[in-house]
């Protein structure tokens, strides 16, 4: 019988580690903390009924996790956003790993969603010299608020959180407005209204200074939340003071932070939030943020939208275009800043991610801590608040409206700033403009159009990816958030040199309140230039006309990534122009690729890439070297360090087809970026293909040129593969001498029913092979032979992997692998090949008949590929979708006709008639495909179905069997 940990929660304090603070490349996470989110466990329910399984404790505490608790635990059981956070937990650790490694890692489990350390943010509050008198609210009429309280002064039903560092709720400008809660009696020790916090009569403090949190969310020092509760809200018309913006709307006081680093963080943000919008707070203010993009955060944020709150957040204070958050994440309203001219504020980000700016700098007066009054300071923290003091009264005015129709209703009513002389530099950058109290709650005629979601086609090589020199098409789901529109014309231009529009406009007839629209069936098309630089951001901008409308919206995209995913077949690879495999850059967690992924599984790949050498003082790479953190100097963060010797000279390019194989790529790079280079440039082809027998495989050549004017001897080059399968903790690697391969198996693989993956390289270009297995966990062991990753994994280990020949052990747990080949010379000016094969399968024997075909394959091509780009021509079909009958996934490939792009549906229909599902629809170019059919999320019983492929003029139907 399984055994299961009830969850329980216990005060932050206890665990010492929860207060560090880790600072590295501009983020901030707390030391010895992660949040994972576990799969749907199905009806039995059990993370989502907070119990853990035993097997899952098991694996965790393999990391000294000795701590699992829910993250928020959501009360409302109505939202669609509850199951999801119901799955959220924190973890707390306690190891010498960083949290970037422990998430790699853990995001292998089975029953992980997703899991990322625990970040923090910080306020966005920049100090600047007073430069107006105490008592000037000179941004109260460049808002036009007066005017807007002629039509109203807010509702008390209205309640806007503060979720911050706190707020001074009893200043005498904000007592009156603080918000009580009417469901908890004060002072009895009871939890009245059983949310989990007792007493917490005017908000809750998550943390305050040491972790501990109680039901007094007042400020602790004159840090920031007060201040920015005046804008929102502070009593007015009471003789004293400062007048509120949002009037007579109720002030929620969240406290969130803690102090360390020297400075005041936000820790608790999404628990703060999640509490505010299940008090029923209808504006959520946060004048806060930073990076990365957090799964958890915006979790959070849909929960508490569902719920009918509207999240507003400072667009930050780095003078930046780049995305910041939680201000660029989706439902959330976007302010900028400016200054009392309607200049942009210096210090205020910008781009397509702001919606609107409002005040930020110029004598900003308001509230402070202690019962006093601040002028002088800047930032879009106060920005922020001014916006979302405008959404209460808004909110009182519209009350029937969601929280985004409210987002867009302050939105489109601004005040355009465009025309001001020292904005120019900033068109289209500073959203709709300056917020404008008067018009948001006096317009009942609204039009709001938006782009919601984004279609990129590939319509020159069919391999999905927007390179130089190509053509592609993007379609648009619109959605109208206010009054019906009819005649709308959109029109879409290019704000970027290497953007060519040449399909500019399309028309919505008409779209009803909250009716989505889209230009699938007739997208827009844009050609890119040749010279289009590597990684690329570029602008587009979409234009909304009509009837007394006029507005637009930034679209920011990259374009010529420098790595693509090679998925022709079913073994699919990421790969880059840096000599990493599987993803751009190791990250936490690993982004800028999909990893390695066999039959439409989950991804099965924690690191990769090429290396090679000739001794242990010269060894060229970009696989990792340090997994530990320095827990003794928190202040310099991690010690987690990725290498890379290699520098992109040819940014990875992808066929669809090949001129030999179904799919082949390219790209160049060098190995300059090393304090000691070898000198060698190395050319990496990459084939895979779909015929029978070889749709399980990918090959890896490497030509490796010479150019320095010395030979090169003693030289040996492999692949590094840390794979983590089903249970990376019990993982097997080992070499099968038949075949002359490496692998990487699940060792608790059934073969006889097939369920687990089993990875398998070998070098298929000469027979010198090498084989090392690697331990990621274990550093017990000191001999010679025995090779381990843990904790550091140096060029001497690397050296001795690579030249250590065939090793006669393997390894069962946390394992990686190198398979090598050598010793090689190369003389001066001259080239060596050296090809490598990654397949998968679910049985040794199948692994075997894959490896030798590879040899096969590479046996056959030509030393002059790389050039080659002569088009291949082909006819149209339809092949039978394999297996068939299927349960649940079926494969159905097919060709589009030689000729130009053309548009291409393929679509499942039942006996009826009826369709079911659609699983493309776009322009294709010319070529060969494949798409995997997977019924189980279409909720479809057994039966025969149908499935049609038409492109163009050309439509074919054949005939599927589900059986269940």
């Amino acid at each position: 019988m399984k055994k299961y940990l009830v969850l329980f929660v216990i005060l932050a304090a206890a665990i010492s580690a929860q207060n560090k603070v880790i600072e590295k490349d501009g983020k901030l996470y707390l030391a010895g903390k992660m949040i994972v989110k576990f799969k749907d466990t199905g009806s039995t329910g059990l993370y989502k009924k907070g119990n853990v399984p035993q097997t899952t404790i098991d694996e965790l505490s393999e990391f000294g996790v000795n701590e699992i608790k829910t993250a928020v635990t959501p009360e409302r059981t109505d939202s669609k956003y509850y199951d999801d956070l119901k799955r959220t937990y924190v973890l707390t650790y306690d190891s010498p790993y960083t949290p970037e490694a422990v998430t790699k890692k853990l995001s292998k489990l089975k029953d992980v969603e997703w899991v990322e350390p625990y970040y923090i943010y910080k306020t966005t509050l920049e100090p600047n010299d007073p430069r107006y008198q105490d008592g000037t609210q000179w941004y109260l009429d460049s808002i036009s608020v007066s005017k807007a309280w002629d039509i109203t002064t807010g509702s008390e039903d209205i309640i806007i959180a503060i979720i911050d560092t706190g707020v001074d709720w009893d200043h005498p400008d904000l007592a009156a407005n603080i918000w009580n809660n009417e469901d908890e009696i004060a002072g009895n020790g009871i939890d009245d209204d059983n949310n989990g916090y007792i007493d917490d009569i005017r908000g809750w403090d998550f943390g305050g200074t040491d972790g501990t949190p109680d039901n007094n969310p007042e400020e602790d020092d004159p840090t920031h939340g007060t201040e920015v509760a005046g804008f929102a809200s502070a009593v007015t018309n009471n003789g004293i003071g400062i007048a509120g913006i949002g009037y007579r709307c109720k002030l929620m006081a969240v406290k969130v932070s803690q102090a360390n680093l020297g400075r005041t963080n936000i820790v608790y943000g999404p628990e703060g939030i999640a509490y505010a919008a299940e008090k029923g707070a209808k504006v959520i203010n946060c004048s806060w943020g930073g990076a990365p993009y957090s799964n958890y955060l915006q979790s959070v944020i849909n929960y508490a939208t569902s719920l009918g709150a509207l999240v507003i957040s400072s667009a930050d204070n780095d003078n930046s275009n780049e995305p910041t958050y939680p201000s660029s994440y989706y439902n959330v309203l976007s302010v900028g800043g400016i200054d009392s001219n309607n200049v942009k504020y210096n210090a205020s980000n910008y781009g397509a991610t702001v919606d609107l700016v409002a005040p930020a700098t110029g004598g900003m007066y308001t509230t402070q801590q202690n019962d006093t009054y601040i002028t002088g300071k800047s930032g879009t923290s106060y920005s922020s608040p001014i916006v979302a003091g405008i959404a209460g009264l808004v909110f009182s005015e519209f009350d029937n409206y969601t929280p985004q129709q409210i987002a867009e209703q302050i939105r489109v009513n601004t005040d355009d700033i465009y025309d001001v002389s020292d904005n120019s530099g900033y068109k289209y950058q500073l959203g709709s403009g300056k917020a404008n109290a008067y018009k948001a709650v006096s317009n009942h005629n609204s039009i709001s159009i938006r782009a919601e979601d984004f279609v990129y086609t590939d319509l020159s090589n069919g391999n999905g990816a927007l390179e130089a020199d190509e053509d592609f098409s993007i379609g648009v789901k619109f959605i109208n958030y206010l009054n019906p529109a009819s005649s709308i014309i959109v029109t879409l231009e290019s704000l970027s040199s290497y953007v060519t529009v040449n399909k500019s406009s399309f028309t919505i007839s008409s779209a009803a309140t909250l009716d989505t629209v889209d230009n699938y069936n007739d997208p827009f098309t844009l050609s890119i230039a040749g010279n289009v630089p590597v990684n690329e951001y570029v602008e587009l901008l979409l234009k909304f006309s009509g009837s007394n409308y006029d507005d637009f919206q930034l679209i920011r995209i990259r374009l010529n990534n420098e790595y693509q995913t090679q998925d022709i077949n079913n073994i699919a690879l990421t790969i880059t122009s840096n000599g990493m495999l599987g993803y751009n850059y190791y990250d936490d967690p690993p982004s800028e690729g999909d990893g390695l992924v066999y039959q439409n599984g989950d991804n099965l790949l924690y690191e990769s890439g090429f290396l090679y050498g000739t001794g242990s003082s010269s060894i060229m790479d970009c696989v990792h070297r340090v997994y530990l953190e320095s827990r003794e100097v928190p202040d310099e963060g991690s010690e987690y360090n990725e290498p890379n010797d290699f520098e992109k000279r040819l940014p990875f390019g992808l066929l669809t087809p090949g001129t030999i194989a179904d799919q082949q790529g390219r790209t160049v790079f060098s190995d300059e970026n090393d304090s000691s280079p070898l000198g060698i440039e190395t050319h990496l082809n990459t084939f895979s293909f779909t015929e029978d027998g070889y749709e399980d495989l990918i090959i890896l050549k490497y030509v490796m040129y010479n150019t320095t004017s010395v030979t090169v001897n003693n030289l040996y080059a492999g692949v590094f593969f840390d794979l983590d399968m089903n249970d990376y903790a019990n993982d097997s690697v080992g070499y099968d001498n038949t075949g002359q391969f490496a692998y990487i198996m699940d060792n608790d693989s059934d073969e006889s029913e097939k369920i687990n993956e089993i990875i398998g390289t070998a070098l298929i270009s000469d027979t010198q092979y090498g084989y090392q297995p690697l331990n990621n966990r274990d550093s017990s062991f000191n001999d010679d032979t025995q090779r381990d990753t843990n904790p550091v994994f140096t060029d001497e280990d690397k050296w001795l992997s690579l030249s250590g020949g065939v090793a006669d052990y393997g390894y069962t747990g946390d394992v990686a692998v190198i398979a090598s080949g050598g010793p090689y010379s190369i003389e001066p000016g001259g080239y060596i090949n050296i090809a490598f094969a990654v397949a998968g399968g679910y049985t040794i024997d199948s692994l075997r008949t894959s490896i030798q075909n590879a040899r096969l394959k590479y046996a056959g091509i030509p030393t002059d590929v790389e050039d080659n780009n002569e088009e291949l021509s082909y006819n149209f079909s339809l092949s039978q979708n394999y297996p068939n009958p299927f349960n649940p996934s079926t494969t159905v490939k097919f060709s589009v006709p030689t000729g130009s792009a053309v548009q291409t549906t393929l679509v499942v229909y039942n006996i009826l008639g009826q369709k079911v599902a659609s699983l493309i629809n776009k322009k294709m170019s010319p070529g060969e495909y494949s798409i995997t059919f997977d019924s189980s999320k279409y909720g479809l019983s057994s039966g025969v179905y149908f499935y049609r492929l038409t492109a163009g003029s050309h439509v074919t139907t054949k005939k599927m069997i589900l059986l269940k």
